[in-house]
């Protein structure tokens, strides 16, 4: 492992609660798997995806965003 990596990843432990800790892991995870190679869905993978975006796109209402918003800060 990268020494730098290593360090931190030791640091994060050692000094992060384990709320921080998850949260942490759930963005290594999500940097990984935007970093590694092409996806490797199945047939029925692919045809849920298909589905997916077949459905017709609803753009959010920029007022409710705001609220959503304001309520998380």
């Amino acid at each position: 492992m990268n020494v730098r990596l290593h360090r931190l990843l030791t640091e994060a432990e050692a000094q992060l609660a384990p709320p921080d800790q998850a949260r942490l892991a759930e963005l290594v995870e999500s940097f990984v798997a935007t970093h590694t190679g092409p996806p490797d869905f199945d047939s029925e993978e692919y045809a849920h995806l298909a589905l997916l975006d077949s459905e017709e796109f609803d753009p959010a209402d920029p007022a409710e965003v705001a609220a959503l918003l304001s309520r998380r800060a």
